[in-house]
């Protein structure tokens, strides 16, 4: 979502107000868990459920099994520093879709 926003991750943790360091573990690191302010500050800014965010992030545990499956197929698809691609694209808005439900 960063890149699709056009958001650097300078951008982006300034906006979030979160440590730019734990953004680039984010991106780079798929066993990574972030803090839980972390989690909500980047749902605040990406206008998306917290409770769904912090089940992708392995924060709480997830009861939807949709949810799962379209964030394994969306990193399956993403190359972490590239502008996206039009698979990786959909890919996302399939993601988002799915992570919007409340």
């Amino acid at each position: 979502m960063r890149r699709d926003n056009g958001f650097s991750i300078e951008k982006l943790a300034e906006d979030a107000d979160i440590d730019i360091e734990e953004l680039i573990d984010i991106e780079e690191d798929a066993h990574f868990r972030p803090d839980v302010r972390t989690v909500y500050q980047l749902a605040n800014v990406f206008g998306l459920p917290r409770t769904n965010l912090l089940k992708i992030a392995g924060l709480v545990e997830a009861q939807n099994d949709a949810l799962h499956e379209e964030a394994v197929r969306f990193a399956a698809r993403s190359d972490p520093v590239a502008g996206l691609t039009s698979e990786e694209k959909a890919a996302l808005e399939a993601f988002v879709a799915v992570l919007s439900k409340e």
